[in-house]
């Protein structure tokens, strides 16, 4: 079973997912369960916040399910997209870099920042990633669940206080815990 710290528990659908992922059987020679025994019916009322990633190389993580709630969020369907493609350049090294790390680990992870959404409202974004294996026991696939919530006062006050504005904490900030 996976020690994870509190912030991963950042919100109800997370900590079911989790405890989910958990109790799923993991492989004798990696403690990691497989794609193919996680039967997403168990999330019931939280399929909606869920999103299934595929990491295909160090360039290309796409999105092979987007629950119904993160399409809301982003005014769009992601199903199909590189996130590499779509996120804030600023970014984009660093979720390669954070999905290699997991991937290379089969380790799960947590990410948090702040994320301007298509309505121009900044919000703070987290996420848990928590990977699951392909046919060939390689930590392929990523289940998780995103959440967007207000930015905290004290974190947006700092920011203005020096003079960065919304737009530079979108792309200057990408902080990624390893979990």
């Amino acid at each position: 079973m996976v020690e994870f710290n509190k912030s991963i528990h950042f919100c109800e659908e997370a900590s079911t997912l989790v405890g989910i992922w958990n109790n799923l059987p993991k492989t004798d020679s990696i403690q990691c369960p497989r794609k193919d025994s996680f039967n997403p019916i168990k999330l019931g009322k939280f399929l909606r916040t869920v999103f299934l990633y595929e990491r295909l190389d160090q360039n290309c993580i796409v999105t092979r399910v987007a629950g119904t709630s993160l399409r809301e969020y982003l005014d769009r369907e992601t199903t199909g997209e590189n996130i590499l493609q779509t996120s804030y350049a600023a970014l984009q090294q660093t979720y390669s870099n954070y999905f290699t790390s997991l991937s290379e680990s089969a380790s799960a992870g947590y990410l948090e920042h702040p994320f301007q959404l298509p309505s121009g409202s900044l919000r703070l974004q987290r996420a848990i990633h928590l990977p699951l294996l392909d046919k060939n026991n390689e930590p392929r696939y990523f289940i998780g669940v995103v959440k967007y919530s207000s930015l905290p006062r004290e974190t947006a006050d700092h920011y203005h206080r020096n003079g960065i504005t919304d737009n530079d904490i979108v792309t200057q900030l990408g902080s990624v815990s390893d979990i």
